[in-house]
């Protein structure tokens, strides 16, 4: 069964749900949830964008988010991208750290953004982490209780039915505590109303797109922006028996961009490398993760795509 397309339009506000690979935690100690924080707030400049929520669990993240450009999988990968090479390199670990693709919903932003507000606030409560979900450090329910905004965060909308009044929002999440959040969701893309379904379609192919891409970044992007810093052609770089130094070392960290980027094997990886072994492929990936100069150029690679 095919993937459902991805929904980019201007203007949407999105639910993003993204888990750690096999459900693991993706967050071992308060600098990872600081540093994760970083990034929204640094790429929200950037790709400009607004949260109006968050909420940061062991195991997987919910986001909130206003795009302004048609731009939701460009920021996503940016994001999940900057953190997982951050914590790879801080726990001295390898390979994917999110499970697959992060799943996202287009929001009607009228009927259902204040009661998801309420529904992303109460997951600690709901996983059994705190009682008071105001106790819950790394979501976004604090800034709602000072009633202010800051730099990435956007608590303005979902405030203006309580008066711009932190505490009767906060009464509003209590309310919720029992209740069960069963929107209406079409195709797993949509969130609200047949309307408002058939006017994001009605406007998608203007100025908007929706995604048909299988994956958020490909093996052939990866390539193109490889040759392109270190100025070797596309054919050079995937014939395994090419031996000058600047290819094989592009060779290597194409493989490790492959390995940490994309969903693909060592077996796929070998086969747009002209054939090479599965063991090969994850030789030379183990010389980059080992190699801080190469793994740092890897870096400085990727975030020029």
């Amino acid at each position: 069964m095919p993937r459902p397309h991805r929904i980019n339009i201007k203007g949407g506000f999105y639910h993003i749900l993204t888990r750690g690979n096999n459900r693991q935690d993706i967050f071992f100690a308060d600098t990872d949830e600081e540093r994760f924080l970083g990034y929204l707030e640094k790429y929200a400049a950037v790709f400009k964008y607004k949260v109006h929520c968050y909420c940061l669990m062991p195991n997987h993240i919910h986001l909130l988010l206003e795009t302004e450009e048609a731009n939701l999988s460009k920021i996503m990968q940016r994001l999940l991208s900057a953190y997982t090479l951050y914590f790879n390199k801080k726990h001295n670990q390898t390979g994917h750290l999110f499970q697959g693709r992060f799943k996202s919903l287009v929001v009607e932003k009228d009927d259902y953004l204040i009661e998801l507000s309420r529904y992303i606030h109460l997951n600690p409560v709901r996983a059994n982490i705190v009682k008071k979900p105001e106790d819950y450090r790394w979501s976004s329910l604090g800034y709602y209780l000072g009633g202010r905004s800051n730099n990435f965060l956007w608590v303005e909308d979902i405030l203006s039915p309580f008066g711009g009044d932190g505490m009767a929002y906060l009464e509003f999440v209590y309310e919720g505590i029992d209740r069960e959040f069963t929107p209406s969701i079409t195709q797993s893309l949509y969130l609200g109303s047949k309307d408002f379904i058939k006017k994001i379609k009605d406007t998608l192919g203007e100025n908007e797109t929706e995604e048909k891409q299988e994956s958020d970044i490909s093996f052939a992007r990866l390539k193109e922006g490889v040759c392109k810093y270190f100025q070797v052609s596309p054919d050079d770089i995937t014939k395994a028996r090419r031996r000058e130094h600047d290819i094989r070392q592009s060779r290597k960290v194409l493989i490790y961009l492959a390995r940490q980027y994309t969903p693909m094997t060592l077996s796929e990886i070998g086969v747009e490398l002209g054939g090479a072994s599965p063991q090969l492929v994850s030789n030379a990936f183990r010389e980059v993760e080992l190699d801080k100069n190469l793994r740092e150029l890897a870096t400085t690679i990727f975030s020029q795509m």
